[in-house]
């Protein structure tokens, strides 16, 4: 009987042991890529924007790759698949919903850089309440998340020499 409990035992110190490692190899790997972060042009643009941190801004890079060939904000919606379509068919008026037509990774990054920017500063909030909520075509959670975080960041992202005339 004591032959499976120390076994037992030596397993949970091996897997405790190489969660450690792992956690170790992980704080190193985010660091490089932090530092590497760092070194992209206008990253310390969109790290400005409160809520964005460094793993969001990896993610978002690593999606659009070379930012500065972007100059509207246009753009990065149709790269991403986050133009807002209308779906309608003749006579039918159906409801306007985001095209899914894009790459998938950053739409998730900017997503994601939009709900912790609504999270984190005041006045995502208050543009998010304000679309969701107005009396006149209120638009879905989702959309207005999307929306808002490419057309307010417009000025970081893509021009950032404008930044200061915002």
């Amino acid at each position: 009987m004591t032959d499976g409990k120390d076994a037992g035992r030596e397993a949970v110190k091996w897997f405790a042991e190489q969660i450690l490692q792992l956690d170790e190899q992980l704080v190193e790997i985010e660091s490089a890529l932090h530092r590497k972060c760092r070194e992209i042009p206008y990253a310390e643009n969109i790290l400005a924007i409160q809520g964005v941190g460094e793993n969001i801004l990896s993610g978002i890079v690593a999606g659009m790759a070379d930012i500065s060939r972007f100059d509207d904000v246009k753009k990065i919606q149709k790269l991403s698949g986050m133009g807002l379509v209308a779906c309608s068919s003749g006579k039918y008026k159906g409801q306007t919903k985001i095209s899914h037509r894009g790459r998938k990774r950053l739409r998730y990054w900017l997503f994601q850089a939009a709900k912790s920017a609504v999270f984190h500063a005041e006045e995502f909030k208050e543009l998010h309440v304000y679309y969701t909520t107005r009396d006149n075509n209120p638009l879905k959670k989702d959309a207005v998340i999307d929306r808002d975080s490419l057309q307010d960041t417009k000025g970081d992202i893509c021009n950032p020499k404008d930044r200061d005339n915002l």
